[in-house]
């Protein structure tokens, strides 16, 4: 007999995380491994009850390189990777949350961290290439409206550490309400938040760097700004996760 073929969410766990990081791509593939964890019902009911009722969450702790400072020193970015029931818990999450895209799609001036949807395997998010290139071709339009302009490039200095678990929380239950989601997905957010101070690596109880959950989470704290800078300012305003550029014609 034919095996079933793996459901969506097991499917996009696996190859978010094969383009991101070796130790979390090979716990998912020994985790699925098993016929029954490969199923959509399995992400949904059984993953899910495993977030909700483990009291600490599985994250590890990795380092990135992150770029070589004039002094010559090598500098690493610190991630914390879930174990592959808490990936895939989060990726039923994020599942719910595409569902629901009024309160969570990504307005137009932001091009990062956009959430597949509907029969979408590609992974958890959309490939980085295509916002990349979006932000890019938006760019450019900018520029070829206001030929003489000027383009102003900033990024947010250390962004994800500077939110709060705190802000988090309140964040996600207030977008979390506005889409109505029901308890069982607004208590997984909740549990997720929680789980990024339960281990004892996040002195600072700031969002970590590394779960797909924490992704979502930073555009929706920044959701307020995007809406309101893109609304009135003079000036054509893109972001892409922390880094902002604004393009107008400086002399008006």
């Amino acid at each position: 007999m034919k095996p079933n073929r793996p459901g969506a969410l097991s499917v996009r766990t696996v190859s978010q995380y094969r383009r991101r990081e070796v130790l979390s791509y090979l716990g998912l593939r020994y985790y699925l491994d098993n016929a029954a964890a490969r199923t959509d019902d399995w992400a949904r009911e059984v993953a899910v009850d495993l977030a909700l009722s483990r009291d600490n969450a599985p994250l590890f702790e990795v380092h990135h390189f992150k770029e070589v400072a004039e002094s010559g020193v090598i500098k690493h970015r610190p991630l914390f990777l879930p174990g592959p029931n808490e990936a895939l818990a989060e990726a039923t999450l994020l599942a719910e949350c595409a569902r629901h895209p009024r309160v969570f799609r990504n307005p137009p001036c932001v091009f990062s961290y956009s959430l597949t949807q509907g029969k979408d395997r590609s992974g958890i998010f959309a490939h980085y290439i295509g916002g990349l290139k979006a932000r890019h071709d938006e760019i450019a339009s900018a520029c070829d409206a206001v030929p003489d302009g000027v383009v102003r490039y900033t990024d947010i200095r250390s962004f994800y550490p500077s939110i709060t678990i705190g802000l988090a929380r309140q964040t996600w239950r207030d977008w979390a309400d506005l889409a109505g989601l029901g308890s069982r997905f607004r208590d997984l957010g909740d549990a997720l938040i929680d789980g990024q101070v339960s281990t004892g690596l996040n002195a600072e109880k700031t969002l970590l760097v590394g779960p797909m959950f924490s992704h979502l989470l930073a555009n929706l704290v920044l959701r307020t700004l995007d809406d309101h800078l893109s609304r009135t300012l003079p000036a054509r305003y893109v972001r892409y996760v922390d880094d902002i550029v604004i393009s107008s014609n400086w002399n008006k």
